[in-house]
């Protein structure tokens, strides 16, 4: 194996162990033996256990906002308000149903604080934060949405997704009953913009 794939390997390894126990309940030994190699090797590609965390932290935060601004660009150009926030919704619940312990990593690095927790809010919630807001703020511009806060407008649209996502993966969410989380989104997305989008 070259040293670029064992070093792959170390990551990939380390996302799941991470999110599965948080930092401090990994060690350098179990991270290891996930990837079938000794202690040292792990110290031949990270100077630490916090410095392989804080590199799978940040490479899940910025391939998240490319992923993010990727499959919302088109809706953005367009200027289909509706389909913008419909897609930043359904790609942000599909994220947790293809792989729930990314979320559930990033759950634990703001539990834990510290660097590691503004290393994430630096590179994935306040990007992703500002895409939103941004497009907002155009829209306003444009005369298309109500001069509202656009700040409170962004956070209010990612806070209702990221608490039922959230939901969904740490208890037996019933709230919704059987409703598909795709016309959960469709609903939130159709009263978010009744209540910024100009009337008529």
């Amino acid at each position: 194996m070259t040293s670029d794939a064992r070093r792959r390997c170390i990551i990939d390894a380390a996302k799941g162990l991470f999110a599965e126990r948080g930092f401090l309940g990994v060690t350098t030994r179990q991270l290891a033996a996930a990837v079938g190699v000794t202690e040292p090797v792990i110290y031949e590609h990270f100077s630490s256990k916090r410095g392989l965390y804080d590199e799978v932290l940040l490479e899940e935060s910025k391939l998240q906002v490319a992923e993010f601004v990727r499959a919302l660009e088109p809706f953005e150009r367009a200027r289909d308000d509706e389909g913008f926030f419909r897609k930043a919704g359904e790609f942000l619940l599909a994220r947790v149903s293809r792989e729930p312990c990314k979320l559930k990593f990033l759950l634990q690095v703001l539990l834990e604080g510290g660097d590691s927790a503004r290393l994430f809010y630096e590179n994935q919630v306040l990007p992703t934060h500002e895409y939103l807001c941004r497009y907002i703020e155009a829209r306003i511009a444009e005369g298309a949405f109500r001069p509202v806060n656009s700040r409170v407008a962004t956070r209010q649209f990612i806070s209702f997704v990221v608490y039922h996502n959230s939901l969904q993966l740490l208890v037996d969410d019933r709230f919704f009953g059987e409703v598909d989380d795709n016309d959960v989104v469709q609903e939130v997305v159709s009263n978010f913009l009744n209540g910024i989008q100009q009337a008529g």
